[in-house]
C-alpha cells in the first residue's frame, strides 16, 4: 500500500510539473541602483517545441524605464526551447519603482492559447551621493589635454587673416580708382562725312564699289 501510494504521488507530481507548461521568468542584476545608472533586465521564455510564443515588445512595455534592448537570443535547447532578451533600464527619479509582470501568450498546434506571466520586480533608486556625504563635492577644474592648440591662438590667427584680406581689398580698390581712363571718342559729323565722300569724285572715275562701301559704312555707324 505504501509503495502504491508513493507511486501515485510521484505520478501526480509529474503530471503537475507537466501541466505547468511554458515558463516566463524575469530577473534583474540589481535591485538598488544610483540615479541614472543602468540595471540589466533579462526575460527568459522556456517552452516546448510544439508551442509558438508571441514575443512581447519590451521597448514598448518598459518605455518609462528608457530601455535599450537587444534582440531575442536562442539558447541551446535541451528538452524545451529557451529564448531570452536583455534590456538596460535607467531611472531618473529617486525612490521605489516596480517593473510590472510581463505576460506572454503561447499558441499550441491546435490554436489554443496559454498565457504565462513573469513576476513583478522591485527597484530602488538612490542618490548619487555615497552614504555619509552630506556636503557637496568641490567642483573640479576643467580637464587640460596636452598638445591642443589654445583657443586664443586661433582667435589671433583669424584676426590677422581678416586684416590681410581687408588690406588687400583696400589696395585693389585704390589701384583701380587711380588707373587713368581713356578719353571718350570725339563725336562724328555724319553729314559732313557724306559731303566728304561725295567730294572724292569716285563716281566720275567709275569706282562705284569704293563709293558705295564708304556710304554704307558711314550709314551703318550713323544708325
Amino acid at each position: 500500500m505504501r509503495a502504491g501510494g508513493l507511486l501515485a504521488f510521484l505520478l501526480l507530481l509529474a503530471q503537475g510539473i507537466h501541466a505547468q507548461g511554458p515558463r516566463v521568468e524575469a530577473r534583474l542584476d540589481t535591485t538598488i541602483l544610483r540615479l541614472g545608472d543602468p540595471a540589466l533586465l533579462t526575460l527568459t521564455l522556456q517552452y516546448a517545441a510544439a508551442l509558438t510564443p508571441a514575443l512581447p515588445d519590451l521597448s514598448q512595455l518598459l518605455q518609462r524605464f528608457s530601455p535599450r534592448c537587444r534582440g531575442w537570443e536562442q539558447r541551446d535547447p535541451t528538452a524545451d526551447q529557451l529564448v531570452l532578451q536583455e534590456c538596460q533600464l535607467r531611472l531618473y527619479e529617486l525612490g521605489a519603482h516596480q517593473v510590472s509582470a510581463i505576460q506572454v501568450a503561447f499558441i499550441d498546434a491546435k490554436g489554443d492559447t496559454l498565457l504565462r506571466s513573469s513576476q513583478a520586480l522591485e527597484l530602488e533608486v538612490v542618490s548619487a551621493r555615497r552614504e555619509g556625504e552630506d556636503q557637496p563635492r568641490d567642483i573640479k577644474p576643467p580637464l587640460v589635454i596636452a598638445g591642443v592648440v589654445p583657443l586664443w591662438w586661433l582667435a589671433v590667427v583669424l584676426v590677422l587673416a581678416l586684416m590681410v584680406i581687408l588690406c588687400y581689398w583696400l589696395w585693389r580698390r585704390r589701384s583701380v580708382s587711380t588707373t587713368p581712363s581713356q578719353p571718350p571718342p570725339e563725336p562724328i559729323d555724319f553729314a559732313a562725312e557724306f559731303t566728304r565722300i561725295a567730294g572724292l569724285d569716285l563716281l566720275e572715275r567709275g569706282d562705284y564699289k569704293k563709293y558705295y562701301s564708304h556710304l554704307s559704312e558711314n550709314l551703318r555707324r550713323f544708325l
